[in-house]
């Protein structure tokens, strides 16, 4: 379990060719940030690098409030380029250009529709502080939401503890990133008193003369007829 390589990923697409399942694929990797006028330019434009240098496959959008940031956080990923490797300026440039870009958005609420139909692997949100409670109740899909300009991704990649194996590719919209709870098996328990399963009675006879089963809702009626 877990992310790999593409060729990890190809061995899964033949496992499940064959009748066995597997985890969710993942990657190629991808990553959104919504900013507005109060982002710092440096660091956002460092933090929309950090997932652009993954690979030439990777995506990355910013979406922002402020047609000046764009035009400012463009002009200093130019500089921000130049101080990475060949091999993974590379692939950032394909990540921020070809597979990603810049989204002008007319408000935050119009960000989060955004977010939402993209549902990004990686989110991070870098807007004003007292904006960002309001913005985070209107974030739906998203594999992981990162708050603020001190928490990039980087961050949240190596020390934080956030998942590692998140869903990718639109995958957030119905799934959710791999934590320890996909290794733990449950039991479930419950206990109901008699008033409480009178209540239930009537829907569960009901539910039971639909579907067939006359045991089920004999069991309700021998004990309350």
């Amino acid at each position: 379990m877990g992310p790999g390589s593409p060729a990890v990923t190809i061995a899964q697409v033949e496992m499940q060719r064959h009748g066995l399942a597997t985890m969710m694929l993942l990657g190629p990797t991808e990553s959104l940030v919504i900013a507005d006028h109060t982002a710092h330019i440096g660091k956002l434009a460092a933090d929309l690098l950090i997932e652009a240098e993954h690979g030439t496959d990777s995506s990355v959008v910013l979406v922002c409030t402020s047609e000046e940031v764009i035009e400012a956080v463009d002009a200093e990923l130019a500089l921000q380029l130049d101080d990475l490797p060949q091999v993974r300026a590379t692939a950032a440039r394909s990540s921020l250009g070809p597979n990603g870009g810049a989204i002008l958005v007319k408000n935050l609420t119009e960000a989060a529709e955004v977010s939402n139909m993209y549902a990004p692997e990686h989110l991070q949100i870098a807007v004003d502080p007292q904006h960002e409670e309001q913005l985070l109740d209107l974030l739906i899909n998203a594999g992981e939401i990162l708050i603020g300009q001190n928490t990039p991704f980087s961050a949240g990649n190596f020390v934080i503890g956030a998942p590692a194996s998140l869903p990718t590719s639109g995958f957030a919209h119905v799934s959710s990133g791999i934590t320890v709870d996909a290794f733990l098996k449950r039991t479930a328990i419950a206990k109901a008193n008699e008033p409480a399963l009178r209540r239930m009675a009537q829907t569960i006879v009901s539910m039971s003369d639909h579907e067939g089963f006359s045991a089920h809702g004999n069991a309700i009626r021998r004990r309350f007829s």
